[in-house]
C-alpha cells in the first residue's frame, strides 16, 4: 500500500456534537481525521453508501457521525460500558439533530464486548476503520476492505 499523509486534520474541534460527559474519553478521533478517513475510502471505492463498517475500538463513537452523514452502517464495539452509554447518548444526539436534515442518512450501533471478539459481535462488514495492529485480523475475519490508516 502506498503511503498516504495527510496534513491540518486536527485543528476541528467536536465541538457541541458529542454530549458533554464524551469529551472524558481519552482518545477521541480527530474530527478532521475520521472525515478525511471516510472521504478517502469512498473517493477509492473501498466502501460505498449503504456499506456497513466496523470499528473495533468503537470509544464514544466518534466514528460514527460521518459514517452516518455518508450514507453508511457503523457498528462498533467498546469494552467500557461507561463509554459505551456515552457512545449510544452521542448517536442518539446525531439522530435527532442531523438525520432529518440528510437524505442518506445511516445508522450506527455501538455494543458492550471484547474487540477480540469482534467479527462474532458485529457479524459481516463490508469495510472497517482501525488501527494499523488490528487491520490484519479484520481481514482474516471478514471485512473485504480494512482502512489501514
Amino acid at each position: 500500500m502506498d503511503r498516504i499523509e495527510w496534513h491540518g486534520l486536527y485543528a476541528e474541534s467536536w465541538g457541541n456534537d458529542l454530549v458533554p460527559e464524551a469529551y472524558a474519553h481519552p482518545a477521541k478521533y480527530s474530527r478532521g481525521l475520521i472525515r478525511q478517513i471516510y472521504a478517502y475510502m469512498l473517493g477509492q471505492g473501498m466502501i460505498a453508501v449503504g456499506d456497513t463498517i466496523g470499528d473495533p475500538f468503537g470509544g464514544q463513537a466518534g466514528g460514527a457521525l460521518d459514517a452516518m452523514i455518508n450514507g453508511l452502517h457503523w457498528r462498533g464495539v467498546e469494552l467500557e460500558p461507561r463509554f459505551v452509554d456515552l457512545g449510544n447518548q452521542n448517536i442518539e444526539l446525531w439522530n435527532g439533530r442531523y438525520a432529518p436534515h440528510f437524505e442518506r442518512w445511516g445508522t450506527a450501533v455501538l455494543v458492550q464486548g471484547d474487540s477480540r471478539n469482534f467479527a462474532a459481535i458485529v457479524g459481516g462488514l463490508s469495510g472497517a476503520v482501525s488501527s494499523p495492529p488490528y487491520n490484519e485480523t479484520l481481514q482474516n475475519h471478514g471485512a473485504s476492505r480494512a482502512a489501514n490508516l
